[in-house]
């Protein structure tokens, strides 16, 4: 018996190796294009963390009141802060008091003519500098006197016008009252003999002022007000 001899695999033809050649130098190139663009490509950055944010700073507003300043004291002549005298007036002379005095003694007068060395010590407690007193009965027959005194603080006027106003309420009569338009002023009233008068206290900066006025034998309260209003805006601080 003759063995079946089996036909040899048809070898395969040029064309179909040309076609294998040209596929794999086809998948060759692509790789290789791929292998360039792969490694020239610039690598993504790490991002940097966010930095912490700084808090704004808080600003802290201070206001400071000014501090006052305390005016400088009065060097100047008290004459010039006195009310001068009426034209075609004279000098009131009550008390022993007259125009022109100006020691410790006096302003204890003008106060007190019966215990006035009580009122001198006082007045040296509360660092009494100096005074000046003006007197005078104008042509109508109204007389009116105004002592000045200079304290070394405006606290030490302060000390003394309490003192007076008390003294007011203690030696005074029942007709008493305030003077709106004079800061601090307080006047009563005092029969002397015959005579009403008037006396007011006020002060105004380093400045103490008594004032008494007796016009035609009857308290004249217009004219003592008219005066202290004048005599308040001639004084400092």
């Amino acid at each position: 018996m003759v063995d079946e001899v089996q036909p040899a695999p048809p070898a395969k033809s040029g064309r179909t190796k040309v076609i294998l050649i040209i596929v794999g130098v086809v998948l060759g190139v692509v790789a290789a294009g791929a292998g360039v663009v792969l490694g020239s490509r610039t690598p993504t950055p790490v991002l940097a963390a966010a930095p912490t944010p700084t808090p704004s700073p808080s600003y802290v507003f201070v206001i400071t009141e000014p501090t006052p300043t305390t005016p400088p004291p009065f060097t100047g002549d008290l004459d010039t802060l006195l009310l001068p005298m009426p034209g075609g007036a004279r000098v009131w002379q009550v008390d022993g008091i007259t125009d022109g005095m100006s020691d410790i003694d006096r302003s204890a007068t003008v106060w007190n003519n019966k215990n006035p060395q009580d009122i001198v010590l006082f007045l040296q407690r509360n660092h009494y500098q100096r005074g000046l007193t003006r007197t005078w009965v104008d042509r109508a027959g109204n007389a009116a006197l105004i002592d000045l005194m200079q304290f070394k603080t405006k606290d030490d006027m302060y000390t003394w016008l309490v003192w007076a106003v008390r003294g007011l309420d203690v030696e005074g009569t029942a007709n008493t009252g305030n003077i709106r338009e004079v800061d601090t002023g307080r006047w009563d009233e005092f029969v002397v003999g015959k005579n009403h008068q008037l006396l007011l206290v006020f002060g105004k900066g380093q400045f103490g002022v008594v004032m008494r006025v007796l016009a035609d034998n009857q308290a004249n309260l217009d004219l003592l007000t008219a005066l202290a209003i004048e005599q308040s805006g001639e004084l400092p601080g």
